[in-house]
């Protein structure tokens, strides 16, 4: 077997998001964001948070929703590798 290409893919995660969240408010953010991208363990959040997983456009705009409530309006996705 030859290995003929490796491709370095990256996803967009949001990460940069939950850096700008208020340490107080970080665990009703975590908890709000399970319910808005509809996943119920932590392996699933990671993946999400990452940029492992991309999220449909409707989990993406229940992110942003989220953020917004805890005033993160700006650079809430990033580059992840």
């Amino acid at each position: 077997m030859t290995l003929t290409a490796t491709t370095n893919t990256t996803f967009r995660g949001f990460r940069a998001g939950l850096d700008q969240v208020k340490s107080g408010d970080l665990r009703a953010c975590v908890a709000e964001l399970w319910k808005a991208l509809g996943i119920n363990n932590r392996n699933s959040f990671y993946c999400y948070r990452d940029g492992k997983q991309e999220p449909k456009a409707s989990q993406a705009a229940a992110v942003m929703e989220v953020f917004a409530k805890y005033g993160v309006t700006e650079n809430i996705w990033g580059v992840c590798d």
